[in-house]
């Protein structure tokens, strides 16, 4: 069985090929060294970079960049140009002069003429939502006339309500169960489609409560690693109640189980 810790839940994206296809036909991401960032901008209208890492111990980078080539590929990106940065280790942001300036990963910078204009947040679902951010900040630029953004001081968060905590802990919850079923994947692919409908049937129902749940982190500024513990401590519980114990091997068997359960998991 997975041994879950919060390393467990933040695995790796590999570093992707020097160019990178989101679908037949659909855009492309380039991927970019720091220092050719500029005049990857420079060269394009309107440009989208994303930086992120494939450092094992960057939790919000876990799937950052298929989730960016998700967004390349919607019709809504068809004017833009993609290109993506990837370094590690995650603390170790590199520096891309005054082209812009990054304090956290993953990030998604939104160009103009050469020109930072704003960002947009990946953890949004849908194109839907990532493009009304990124026409957002080109109807509104936030950037001075030399292109680096001035980011004023950030206000400590404010304490959460018990709905706000509920909402993020079920994305926790949401996302350990994603993990435990993509292990069932990667062990078991025969079975892949099932375990994959099955957490989007656990979703389904929950869909309003993680949509407040990632608002929540997103403009709430909140870590959702706070209940990482607790959530890990309690999906362990309930896949014991199900006979799977944690010191053998997951087996086909165990996933199944787990399938036939998830409707049930609160």
């Amino acid at each position: 069985m997975v041994k879950f810790s919060v390393k467990t839940v933040a695995w790796v994206a590999p570093f992707a090929a020097v160019l990178v296809t989101t679908a037949a036909g659909a855009a492309q991401v380039e991927e970019l060294k720091p220092s050719e960032v500029a005049d990857f901008v420079a060269r394009h209208e309107f440009a989208i970079v994303q930086v992120t890492s494939p450092d094992r111990k960057c939790g919000y980078c876990i799937d950052a960049d298929k989730k960016f080539d998700k967004m390349a590929a919607a019709p809504a990106g068809s004017k833009f140009a993609f290109a993506r940065v990837q370094y590690a280790p995650w603390r170790e942001i590199p520096d891309f002069g005054k082209v812009m300036q990054v304090y956290g990963v993953p990030e998604q910078a939104v160009f103009h003429h050469g020109k930072r204009v704003g960002r947009a947040n990946i953890y949004y679902d849908t194109p839907k939502s990532f493009y009304a951010q990124v026409e957002a900040a080109l109807a509104n630029p936030v950037v001075p006339g030399d292109g680096v953004v001035q980011t004023a001081p950030q206000p400590a968060p404010k304490p959460m309500t018990a709905a706000e905590s509920a909402d993020l802990r079920l994305m926790v919850r949401r996302d350990l169960l994603q993990a435990t079923m993509d292990e069932c994947v990667k062990r078991f692919p025969a079975g892949a489609n099932r375990y994959r409908a099955a957490v989007k049937a656990w979703e389904a129902p929950r869909k309003d409560a993680l949509d407040r749940g990632a608002l929540v982190f997103v403009r709430g500024g909140h870590d959702p690693k706070q209940f990482a513990g607790e959530e890990i401590a309690a999906l362990t519980q309930w896949m014991a109640g199900l006979g799977i114990g944690a010191q053998k091997k997951q087996e086909a068997a165990d996933c199944d189980r787990m399938v036939a359960a998830m409707p049930d998991r609160k």
